[in-house]
């Protein structure tokens, strides 16, 4: 049982090695383990770097992947404080904050999608 205490040390150490990971290799779920572990400003960078090619992609099954994070303290807050954001600059750029390439139409739809899942999720309708 001591070895798990380490495993969220391990992860976070290995995920710089993962950022050049597509979302189309296997490997990009393994993108989606750390934010079991993760808190605060750590949290928000890995979720924004998970979702991001996720929506431009148009994964339906996306909020359903992070549902169970709405389980953990203030990481339902942070989801939804990201996502905003996104929401904010695909409106109003037509791309995520801090690119200068727009994303297709059909991502801010996923985004909004994925808000209007989240607002159900936490009963604010």
């Amino acid at each position: 049982m001591r070895k798990m205490a380490f495993l969220p040390l391990i992860l976070i150490s290995w995920m710089p090695c993962t950022n050049h990971l597509g979302s189309s290799t296997p490997g990009h779920q393994l993108l989606r383990i750390p934010l079991d572990f993760l808190q605060g400003e750590k949290f928000l960078v890995a979720a924004e770097n998970y979702i991001r090619p996720l929506l431009t992609k148009g994964v339906p099954s996306l909020f359903s992947d992070l549902s169970p994070l709405y389980d953990h303290p203030g990481k339902a807050d942070i989801l939804e404080k990201l996502i905003l954001e996104l929401e904010h600059s695909l409106r109003i750029s037509g791309g995520y904050p801090g690119r200068t390439e727009k994303e297709p139409p059909s991502t801010l739809m996923w985004t909004l999608f994925f808000l209007a899942q989240h607002y159900d999720r936490r009963g604010q309708y």
